[in-house]
């Protein structure tokens, strides 16, 4: 696959994919943008590939065990890439790319992956540090691999992109409690749906609205800190960043 196709093929990703870290991407400069949308391509591919779904749309549910198979190859081609194989699929071509271009630790992509078997298992989350576990593998952990590739390497700067993943997946699971509840993933903490008066099969009841909103306040406030956190990191960016 030609260099190019390859940034054409991630570019379409991303526009297809999301409308916001597409308007995003066009801020960085040339070759960080391309690095960027080589990392999005190949979370999206596996996303898409552990839901059933094309570039966010959903497809037909998986039963575990094909989720789990799909999860295996995921890893599979993961590790072939940073072996340096050849990929002949774009999103893993991509991802060779920017891996190895930007000395992306595979822990990351591997810790990435992580997230999903959560999801492919059906995961509980009995805590709030449950939750955060989940931001973290998800999210936390792309805000990482994304500070790689500004060309960030300071430790202490790494740990606010992380806190900035860990923010907006928060955020992420506020917006979205009841879209997750009809495919049946709950990401709130159990305790706290308990002294809210809720359980985990009641919660998304339209008459307990209520007493749910009040939970996604919680979660709101609890993003807050990690919020603060990444933007006391922003200055220690390369401007365009």
């Amino acid at each position: 696959m030609s260099t190019q196709t390859l940034l054409d093929h991630a570019t379409h990703t991303m526009a297809a994919g999301s409308n916001s870290f597409a308007a995003a991407a066009k801020l960085f400069d040339p070759q960080t943008r391309r690095s960027v949308l080589m990392l999005y391509t190949w979370c999206r591919h596996c996303d898409d590939v552990i839901d059933d779904q094309t570039l966010g749309m959903q497809g037909s549910e998986l039963d575990e065990e094909q989720a789990q198979k799909r999860l295996a190859l995921l890893r599979i081609a993961t590790l072939q890439a940073y072996e340096g194989l050849k990929m002949e699929e774009p999103a893993f071509a991509a991802f060779q790319e920017v891996a190895l271009m930007h000395d992306i630790p595979s822990r990351l992509a591997f810790d990435h992956l992580d997230g999903f078997a959560m999801d492919v298992a059906g995961a509980r989350y009995d805590t709030l540090d449950d939750t955060l576990r989940y931001c973290y593998h998800v999210a936390g952990v792309v805000g990482l691999m994304m500070a790689k590739v500004m060309g960030v390497h300071d430790e202490r700067v790494l740990d606010r992109a992380c806190d900035l993943g860990l923010a907006f997946q928060l955020t992420n699971i506020a917006r979205d409690i009841i879209d997750d509840a009809a495919v049946g993933r709950c990401y709130l903490p159990a305790q706290w749906l308990h002294e809210a008066g809720l359980t985990p099969d009641n919660y998304a009841l339209r008459e307990n609205r209520l007493a749910l909103a009040h939970v996604a306040a919680r979660l709101i406030d609890a993003a807050e800190p990690y919020y603060a956190s990444a933007l006391a990191g922003v200055g220690a960016l390369p401007p365009r960043c």
